[in-house]
């Protein structure tokens, strides 16, 4: 699971452009970043899983709405992941599904699923950077990274929680990235202990502080493969938060195919 949206006036822009070319060659390489990243994966990411999460929504009167999401991932034969996500409530949303299927290293092409219309909608690349059903998540927080997209560098150490975490800065790496993409930055807190992420701050395209997702409860659920049972993500620029408990995990049952697939989507069928 993603973390989310992203006028100042012209003299501000053209400073954060300047700042950010200024920076490129600290950016250039910086393996201890990569190697720390490329191991969370390694030690986080099942093959294949299937989840339920309760979502809370917090608008700005403090008022609350609730989502129930079941989440199924899989990497397949041809090493490029999909992942199908279900909203089985509340009865308005039930059946509306959002199919992702990356087509090739970095290139991810997402469908909508409306049960009360039966129809399939594409998302299209436009939209990625816009808000997924009411979250402050975005589609494009959806998919998993592709770190050659990415350039990362170790900017310094903090203790959270009392635990030591490195802190990973994560910029985009070309042009056309920097264009698709919602954030000109993201901060990462990787804890040293476990390698896992328990916090991201992001920064619009502006380079604004846009949210800041914190990740919590960790439980150790197979090997060394941790997961947090509950996330936070603090949007105080619309003065919204999104509030996500892990309910259940399976990472035993492999799904079949066929569940990622446009056909099985738009029959309306729920995975089990």
């Amino acid at each position: 699971m993603h973390n989310i949206r992203f006028m100042h006036n012209i003299r501000l822009t053209t400073l954060w452009i300047f700042v950010f070319l200024c920076c490129q060659s600290a950016w250039a390489t910086d393996p201890g970043a990569r190697e720390i990243m490329n191991k969370q994966r390694a030690l986080h990411d099942a093959p294949f899983e299937s989840s339920s999460l309760v979502i809370i929504l917090i608008d700005r009167k403090g008022k609350s709405k609730k989502r129930v999401i079941r989440s199924f991932k899989k990497t397949m034969a041809d090493n490029l992941s999909r992942s199908l996500t279900v909203f089985t409530q509340p009865a308005d949303l039930k059946g509306t599904s959002i199919l992702s299927v990356e087509t090739a290293p970095s290139q991810v092409s997402q469908w909508i699923y409306f049960p009360a219309t039966k129809s399939m909608q594409r998302v299209a690349a436009s939209t990625r950077t816009d808000y997924f059903m009411g979250t402050d998540l975005t589609y494009e927080d959806l998919d998993a990274d592709n770190f050659d997209d990415y350039k990362m560098l170790i900017t310094g150490s903090e203790v959270l929680d009392n635990q030591d975490c490195w802190i990973v800065e994560v910029v985009p790496a070309n042009e056309e990235v920097r264009k698709t993409s919602g954030y000109s930055k993201r901060i990462m807190y990787v804890r040293k202990d476990i390698n896992f992420t328990v916090k991201v701050v992001f920064f619009d395209r502006r380079g604004r502080q846009s949210k800041t997702q914190t990740n919590l409860d960790l439980k150790n659920v197979k090997g060394n493969m941790w997961v947090a049972q509950k996330s936070i993500i603090d949007n105080p620029r619309k003065h919204h938060k999104t509030m996500l408990g892990l309910a259940s995990l399976d990472l035993d049952t492999e799904q079949d195919d066929e569940i990622f697939t446009e056909r099985f989507v738009s029959s309306g069928r729920i995975p089990k």
